[in-house]
């Protein structure tokens, strides 16, 4: 895989490759809000990272690894994680806004009977949305 591939793998994320004395930098320009400094410290990761500039919308951050083959696969694998992990928690917000709205209508379309019976189950993994047990008096869609 040439050296394009591998950068374009960071997406609109990529901001520079760097070496020094032994060292291998990934700089990464994330968005303010994403978990970065502490998720990377909790996942144990020999990786060290260092937030070089942040405003409101993006925060540059350096991520620093050992010089090696096993070093910069480290670097990858972290970071890959990192970015993972952030854009799963992106998706579940976005979610749970538009879930909540979609209930709050719900809420003020059905009677307080109806919704006594409306029930989450997590227990499977649902193919479908899931819908209260009782389908009969609830208007789930418009």
């Amino acid at each position: 895989m040439g050296l394009s591939q591998e950068i374009s793998k960071y997406g609109e994320f990529f901001h520079s490759i760097r070496t020094h004395e032994g060292t291998f930098m990934l700089d990464l320009k994330l968005p303010a809000h994403w978990e970065v400094v502490k998720l990377i410290q909790s996942l144990g990761s020999e990786v060290q990272t260092k937030v070089n500039d942040s405003n409101e919308q993006f925060q540059l951050i350096t991520f620093y690894g050992e010089k090696t083959e096993n070093g910069i696969m480290m670097v990858e694998r972290t970071v890959q994680s990192m970015v993972k992990w952030n854009k799963e928690n992106e998706e579940k917000r976005d979610l749970l806004d538009t879930k909540m709205l979609e209930l709050q209508k719900i809420f003020e379309e059905n009677e307080v009977s109806s919704l006594r019976s409306l029930a989450f189950d997590f227990s499977n993994t649902p193919k479908e949305p899931i819908e209260s047990t009782d389908k009969t008096n609830l208007k789930l869609d418009e």
